[in-house]
């Protein structure tokens, strides 16, 4: 015989007791009533919507897949904000230093007494932009003979020397263009790797590194036909080939929405560098089926076109070296030797620059006529320098002189040491 310890509302003696009482009507037992859970009507708000079904979920049990989704939930908050840490906008920030705006020198009448904020001078720079040209515009039948020539009817007769240069140098140039679209979606993917999206090596399925690999196979592919100087359908095709395979491996990412959105980025690019490599090879075999000893132009090259503006070549220079200054700024990411509060106001103030460069280049592509951009020469010369002043200070006050730490965590106060001085100029 043997012996278990029970507690006593589970013992036998209980049972019976309780079964006595009710059949002696003792205790009443209270009818089971089914009530039916209560029904929330989803509201236009994502955040309530979610949140109250993670509370029924709770409700059922389902904790885990709760805790699940209000995380996943969160993280997608924080990617959806992660460039809006303040609500202080760039405006604020120059009516605080400027509250009377731009200054005007008293009984001065002249352009050159208002010194105006950058908020000014930057929307004074919209409207030269949206400006409409002046210039003569290109005849229909200007353009007409252009397309012909691009489509290679009734174009001009050229030497088999200038087409075949031509034709290598500009099918070249597209080839190398395909294989950098595709190169900048493999960066999208070595992002979403840092991110935590995508894992580098994986014994089972796909990653990070089978993606690099098959976009290596089209990097190797376009290196052999450069070093030939002989553009070919079949190593065109051994690039889209890689390519194909790249997007064959995109289910590498994770399923969490800030992954698919990188996903489909990185898609895009791949299928769009897809599309130049094919335009290239319409390039090369239309070159291949000729069998006029190669004096007039195939599909997709054209003759190489003078400069339209020497005031616009001049400016579209220095722009891109301006440019260049400012990619090296960004890949450097000296911003993050700064307090933490003041990252955000350096990270603005570099996004305004690269605005303004943005503008100028597209005014620039779109105004392409010497008499416009003569009326305008003191504008752009204008919009340069400010450009460069804005490196400057950048450079100057965070690049060359990023503020050391204190012990208590403050910014070393003095001068353009201060992040906050370098944002308000």
């Amino acid at each position: 015989m043997t012996f278990k310890h029970v507690k006593f509302e589970d013992s036998v003696v209980m049972r019976s007791l309780e079964k006595l009482a009710k059949e002696k009507g003792l205790v009443k037992q209270e009818p089971i009533t089914k009530t039916a859970s209560q029904k929330v009507a989803p509201s236009a708000n994502l955040t309530e919507n979610v949140l109250n079904l993670c509370a029924g979920l709770r409700e059922r049990g389902f904790h885990k897949a709760a805790s699940d989704l209000e995380s996943k939930y969160m993280a997608l908050k924080h990617a959806q904000t992660l460039y809006e840490t303040s609500s202080e906008k760039g405006e604020d920030l120059i009516d605080a230093a400027h509250p009377k705006g731009s200054h005007k020198l008293e009984d001065v009448d002249n352009e050159e007494a208002l010194f105006e904020t950058i908020l000014d001078q930057h929307l004074k720079n919209i409207k030269m932009v949206e400006k409409e040209p002046t210039g003569k515009l290109a005849s229909s039948k200007d353009i007409l003979g252009a397309v012909k020539i691009v489509l290679a009817q009734d174009g001009p007769k050229f030497s088999e020397q200038q087409v075949t240069q031509w034709y290598i140098s500009q099918t070249m140039a597209k080839i190398e263009s395909g294989l950098q679209t595709a190169r900048a979606g493999h960066a999208i993917c070595y992002n979403a790797m840092k991110a935590g999206y995508v894992e580098q090596d994986r014994t089972i399925g796909s990653d990070l590194s089978d993606i690099g690999e098959n976009v290596q196979k089209a990097t190797n592919a376009m290196y052999t036909m450069r070093n030939g100087k002989d553009p070919s359908v079949e190593g065109i095709n051994a690039m889209i080939e890689g390519i194909n395979g790249a997007i064959g491996r995109l289910d590498a990412f994770s399923y969490e929405a800030p992954s698919q959105a990188m996903k489909n980025e990185a898609q895009a690019k791949f299928t769009r560098a897809i599309q130049i490599l094919e335009e290239a090879k319409a390039t090369v075999r239309s070159y291949q089926s000729q069998t006029d000893g190669h004096t007039t132009l195939p599909i997709g090259v054209i003759p190489p076109q003078a400069p339209a503006s020497t005031i616009g070549s001049s400016y579209k220079a220095s722009l891109k070296a301006l440019r260049a200054r400012y990619d090296t700024f960004i890949v450097r990411e000296d911003w993050t030797k700064v307090p933490k509060n003041n990252q955000q106001k350096l990270i603005d103030w570099l996004g305004a620059t690269k605005e303004m460069i943005n503008k100028w280049n597209s005014y620039l592509d779109q105004h392409k006529d010497e008499e416009d951009l003569k009326a305008v020469k003191s504008e752009l010369e204008a919009g340069v320098a400010e450009i460069k002043r804005r490196l400057d200070v950048y450079q100057n006050g965070v690049v060359n002189k990023a503020p050391q730490q204190t012990p208590g965590g403050a910014p070393s106060p003095g001068g353009t040491n201060n992040p906050n001085a370098v944002a308000q100029k």
